[in-house]
């Protein structure tokens, strides 16, 4: 039996995104449909949160998370929710930093989530530094 945080990498390593532009990830099933991922996902995320509450200063239970609610963020429909799921992602990841500060993992997904910023049109990008700072 797997505890929750490898419980957590397992469900989050599941599923994968087939949508542009991120590529889809080889450590994926490529017959998983849209509904699945996200049920998945969602799972993962929950797993993610019993990770970090039995162990809140462990850095493996919060990139859980960030990478659970990102791989979420890309099958979420309204902008609301993207836009909560990516501040989640980056708040865990942050938190995973401050924990393990040396963490190769949360500084790609750090980077990664910057990148991804990066790459949203102007306006979406002007609507979430008015919300976010």
């Amino acid at each position: 039996k797997l505890n929750p945080i490898s419980r957590t990498f397992a469900l989050a390593h599941v599923t994968a995104p087939s949508l542009p532009p991120t590529p889809p990830s080889r450590s994926y099933l490529p017959s998983t449909t849209p509904a699945r991922a996200i049920e998945v996902n969602r799972r993962a995320i929950e797993l993610g949160q019993q990770a970090v509450t039995i162990d809140p200063a462990s850095a493996f239970g919060w990139v859980s998370l960030c990478v659970s609610r990102g791989r979420l963020a890309l099958y979420t429909k309204d902008a609301k929710g993207k836009i909560a799921l990516a501040r989640q992602a980056q708040d865990d990841v942050k938190q995973a930093l401050a924990v393990e500060p040396n963490n190769d993992l949360a500084h790609h997904l750090l980077g990664r989530w910057h990148y991804e910023m990066a790459s949203v049109n102007a306006f979406v990008r002007t609507i979430v530094h008015m919300v976010y700072g």
